[in-house]
């Protein structure tokens, strides 16, 4: 696929990115002199790996994702930002859900560990939390939107490095393709070739 050209060639590359990702681990860079005596600890660097962000919009549940998404987050994904079409079916696959009172207080809500999740756009709120630390180390994005009109979606990985939302020494990829095609191909390629099958 890596030689096919055009977008086949990109996809090549979000798979060898994102398999960078799942193998990096703290104990593969230097130890610091400001680490503290829990961070110098070989097992400890060993276990700690790339926190994982995925972001997607909510037609991708309805329209023959949803298994991947839930396999996703039983198996790898730490953090999920999606729109609030898509939050209904996502906790569905998680676990049992209840239906809520949009005026209840949100102190309340929290104090009983239930969250109210609004709108907004996923790949916009995945980079600015990632700006917060300086920069994502890994960034895959795969949609169809173009930079012409000046949207979020569309913009270049570049953009987000110029607002230090991706670190400007990594590797960025963009796959302009329909997420229904891509996104498959992309987790078989990467995250499921790491789960052994029950027997």
């Amino acid at each position: 696929m890596a030689t096919t050209g055009f977008q086949a060639s990109n996809l090549s590359d979000a798979i060898q990115v994102i398999n960078q990702m799942l193998d990096w681990r703290l104990v593969d860079e230097a130890v610091t002199e400001d680490c503290s005596d829990h961070e110098r600890d070989l097992e400890y660097r060993k276990s700690v790996t790339c926190r994982v962000f995925m972001g997607f919009t909510s037609n991708l549940i309805s329209f023959g994702v949803r298994d991947i998404v839930r396999f996703l987050l039983h198996h790898r994904v730490d953090v999920v930002v999606t729109t609030t079409g898509g939050i209904e079916d996502l906790i569905k696959c998680l676990a049992p859900t209840f239906i809520g009172d949009l005026s209840l207080p949100g102190a309340y809500l929290r104090s009983k560990g239930l969250n109210r999740i609004g709108g907004g756009l996923p790949k916009y709120h995945i980079c600015n939390a990632n700006m917060m630390r300086n920069g994502a180390d890994y960034a895959v994005f795969i949609n169809t939107a173009q930079e012409y009109d000046g949207s979020d979606s569309g913009a270049r990985s570049d953009e987000a490095v110029s607002w230090g939302k991706i670190r400007g020494s990594v590797k960025t990829v963009k796959v302009h393709c329909d997420a229904t095609i891509a996104f498959p191909l992309l987790v078989a390629e990467t995250f499921a070739t790491r789960v052994k099958p029950h027997h």
